[in-house]
């Protein structure tokens, strides 16, 4: 089967990417309006992104028992209508309680789509995964910057915040048709890839005991990576203006970070599997170390932008080109993988929040933020380890084999 065949339902994938990037940052733009309307106290804003988070987890761990049960495709199917529905029930949640609850259904339900997505991805161009998923990374980039400007626009129509979780859920729904009909096209695709059981020869050529080291390294390296980048979201622009950086400029440098993100996302969709190599993962490492380094040995204006670019490049291809790796390596277990990369995200980006935060209350901010350098130091021990070993693995199963056979 061609590529071809499967555009409908890679679409669809794409499509509810974009749209989860969306209601993924929708509510720090809406928040002052939820706070205001449902009488919040500060601690119960925040709780949200807390349980928010929380589902998202146990969403992305689920969906990889979910997946021995449903092809790919139907089960995005199901958590895209529901995710709808419930999108919709928000828009009319009338007490704190019933929106935090209806927040964690939606992370949950965004954890289980974030790894079935990835799983069937990586099943429809298995030529091209680091480029497949490369894409997803993106168009999810794409629904973070179209957040702000969706709440700006129903702001300035003078539309209340639960407009857009109706825009949301209408979305949603639209996307749960849309893999109705894209399923049946891509379906035979996706039997032969992720869904399908593994050959008898890959597996019975696999090292056996070899699996927990390179599990281990990919998921500290994941738990770098989301702590890296939420601590630089949540943190930098306090930590600039403590220094004594303007506070336009201070959100420039962040948009710039931002920016970086995306063009590494853009160079792994061109590059492919060539963003693997070891002289290109080492040098996207290099530089989001230097760049972070650098912005805390130097906070002039000049270097911060120019670190929040490379610390941006540094880290924003990492999912595409760590996942693909790993499902090249054993695409029967992607689902796992997939799992483990969100969930260590989803747990790095909690820590780094709370610990600089716990950090800046017992000192300050300007002595709180470098710890964030501990976390792009274990993403990059993490991910180097799991290439190394990969690697390895790799020659093993190749000596196994050929004695075998």
């Amino acid at each position: 089967m061609t590529d071809k065949h499967v555009l409908p339902l890679a679409a669809a994938v794409a499509f509810s990417f974009f749209v989860w990037g969306v209601l993924g940052v929708l509510v720090g733009s809406i928040l002052p309006e939820v706070v205001a309307e449902l009488s919040l106290s500060s601690f119960e804003a925040g709780l949200i992104f807390v349980v928010w988070s929380f589902g998202f987890a146990i969403g992305s761990a689920a969906a990889e028992r979910l997946l021995r049960l449903a092809p790919a495709h139907r089960l995005l199917l199901v958590l895209s209508a529901a995710t709808g529905v419930a999108a919709l029930v928000q828009a009319q949640a009338p007490t704190f309680a019933i929106f935090a609850g209806l927040y964690a259904a939606l992370g949950l339900f965004g954890g289980a789509v974030f790894t079935a997505s990835h799983t069937l991805f990586g099943a429809l161009f298995p030529a091209r995964r680091t480029s497949a998923l490369g894409v997803l990374d993106l168009v999810f980039s794409g629904g973070n910057i179209v957040a702000p400007l969706l709440v700006v626009g129903l702001v300035a129509a003078d539309a209340s915040w639960r407009v857009t979780f109706v825009v949301i859920g209408a979305a949603f729904l639209a996307g749960a048709i849309a893999f109705a009909f894209g399923g049946r096209a891509g379906v035979g695709r996706e039997a032969g890839g992720a869904t399908a059981k593994p050959a008898a020869a890959p597996t019975a050529a696999r090292p056996r005991g070899r699996d927990g080291p390179p599990l281990i390294a990919l998921a500290a390296g994941s738990f770098g990576l989301g702590a890296t980048e939420w601590s630089q979201h949540v943190w930098f622009v306090t930590w600039a203006l403590a220094a004594g950086i303007d506070g336009a400029f201070a959100r420039i440098a962040l948009a710039a970070f931002t920016a970086g993100m995306v063009a590494a996302r853009v160079a792994a969709i061109a590059l492919g599997d060539r963003m693997r190599s070891a002289l290109a993962v080492r040098l996207l490492l290099a530089a989001a170390l230097a760049g972070h380094a650098a912005m805390l040995v130097a906070p002039g204006e000049a270097t911060l932008l120019a670190a929040n670019v490379a610390l941006g490049m540094g880290i924003g291809a990492m999912l595409p080109v760590f996942l693909g790796l790993a499902m090249d390596g054993d695409p029967a277990r992607a689902a796992t993988f997939s799992a483990v990369m969100v969930v260590s995200l989803t747990l790095g980006g909690q820590v780094a929040s709370f610990t600089v935060g716990t950090l800046a209350e017992l000192t300050d901010v300007r002595t709180a933020f470098p710890a964030a350098f501990g976390a792009v130091a274990i993403m990059a021990a993490g991910f180097e380890s799991f290439r190394i070993l990969s690697a390895h693995r790799r020659t093993a199963s190749a000596a196994l084999a050929a004695r075998e056979g």
